[in-house]
């Protein structure tokens, strides 16, 4: 990889974390419903967790990788995301309106995502060991791979987080005012990306370890992608089904969520079809986020337009370009990931 391109991808999240914070910070004044804005802001941590593992990736692949990045990256990720989810917390707990209950929640909800995402990061600072790994058959042992108690304990970071995230929302969507019910449709559509995410970090962790066999590539990326299927048809049935506007946001939100899953999938997909086979489909595996980046970009055009006369609409226009931007951030991930697959 070259100092040029690498400066690029690693400027891609850094750049869409300072779009989604920005955003927030110049709506929020002018907004009467502080959603939009909060939620911009929180994704600024998802954004910040990509850098950390698009930065622990690439100075592994140009030699630059020392001890202090290999803590500093992860730690950095996992306080964005505490900073997320405490002031989500806070918010919900001490707020009495309808939008501080939505805010809050989402907000816990992207923190969540943020954590699993730094998991990522975390797991992946051993990613050279990947490339090692194709020099020898599968099963080899590898002395520089993760133990079983440590392979262990990355997958349940994110497990956690997604049952939690799961078990709450489908507690908020059993309870009466109509706020906590949008609250608990967005939580679980943030979950179904936790639960990607936990299959991302188990086959980088099996391939780091030279477990990873080859008949399971499809079962990975099958799951991932029927997470985002499965994701926008929710945020449809919701559109269509709910018949109270106020649901128009979360039914749009949901969709962008299931584009994130599909994104996700990209780099699931990417890692499993060149594990020992040079795939030729790998890579336009690559220009996946950026069709999901694009369908974001467009759907918000049109929310901006209809929200002149309905202000759900806009609402949903503002969070679905922070969702956009996500997608973008990730299409430098699976940039990365060929590049290192490439060297292999």
């Amino acid at each position: 990889m070259s100092k040029f391109l690498s400066i690029i991808l690693r400027v891609i999240p850094l750049a869409m974390g300072a779009f989604t914070l920005v955003f927030g910070l110049v709506t929020l004044p002018y907004q009467a419903d502080l959603l939009p804005a909060r939620v911009l802001i929180a994704l600024t941590a998802i954004c910040i967790a990509l850098y950390c593992t698009a930065a622990t990736i690439i100075r592994q692949l140009i030699g630059r990788f020392t001890p202090f990045f290999k803590w500093f990256l992860p730690i950095l990720g996992y306080c964005c995301s505490v900073a997320d989810i405490v002031a989500g917390i806070v918010i919900f707990s001490a707020g009495h309106s309808a939008v501080d209950t939505v805010s809050g929640n989402v907000m816990m909800g992207v923190g969540m995502i943020a954590a699993c995402v730094s998991t990522v990061a975390a797991t992946s600072t051993r990613f050279t060991q990947i490339a090692i790994n194709y020099k020898h058959k599968i099963g080899e042992h590898n002395p520089h791979a993760w133990t079983v108690g440590q392979t262990r304990t990355l997958v349940t970071v994110p497990t956690v987080m997604t049952v939690c995230g799961l078990a709450w929302g489908v507690v908020m969507l059993c309870l009466p005012p109509t706020s906590y019910r949008i609250a608990g449709h967005v939580l679980i559509g943030l979950s179904m990306i936790c639960l990607s995410l936990i299959w991302l970090v188990d086959v980088i962790a099996q391939q780091i370890n030279n477990v990873f066999r080859s008949e399971n590539k499809w079962r990975y990326a099958r799951w991932v992608i029927y997470n985002g299927i499965a994701c926008i048809i929710w945020g449809i049935l919701v559109l269509v089904l709910q018949r109270n506007p106020k649901f128009i946001t979360p039914g749009f939100v949901l969709i962008g969520l299931g584009l994130i899953c599909v994104s996700i999938s990209s780099k699931v997909l990417l890692l499993t079809w060149v594990w020992h086979f040079q795939s030729d489909s790998a890579h336009y595996v690559v220009l996946l986020p950026i069709g999901t980046c694009l369908v974001c970009l467009f759907m918000s055009v049109v929310l901006f337009s209809v929200g002149a006369r309905d202000p759900n609409y806009l609402l949903a226009g503002y969070i679905v370009s922070g969702l956009g931007a996500v997608c973008f951030t990730l299409y430098s991930i699976v940039s990365i990931l060929e590049s290192g697959t490439e060297a292999a």
